[in-house]
């Protein structure tokens, strides 16, 4: 896996010229090709193409009015799918694994480690 240092020293190399493509490709134990697209994406995009850009989906946030009925309601002892129907009742569609993860932020759930 190439990092934002060694695809820098990827860029760098090739600009110097001193040494082939192969070669490059060889030190860093990826392709000629790798070599190229990275090249290739240096030209056209700049430095900023080569950073690494973060792994997963982006955390869809919940308003703090949600956010409150759902501590609000936790507090009197009900269970994340119960939440989850009694939000339902008052309009309010979110997912349990939402609910879920907001208690979780908060400390309000037990953390299970994964059953056999």
């Amino acid at each position: 896996m190439l990092n934002f240092k060694k695809k820098v020293w990827i860029v760098k190399q090739k600009e110097k010229g001193n040494l082939t493509d192969r070669e490059i490709a060889d030190s860093q134990n990826v392709s000629r090709v790798t070599v190229n697209n990275l090249w290739n994406s240096y030209k056209q995009n700049g430095l900023e193409i080569l950073r690494e850009k973060p792994l997963g989906r982006k955390v869809d946030e919940v308003s703090a009015t949600i956010k409150q009925a759902i501590l609000e309601k936790r507090k009197h002892g009900f269970g994340i799918r119960k939440i989850e129907g009694l939000l339902a009742l008052d309009g309010i569609n979110i997912s349990h694994n939402k609910i879920h993860r907001i208690l979780r932020e908060e400390k309000l759930v037990k953390p299970e480690p994964k059953k056999l």
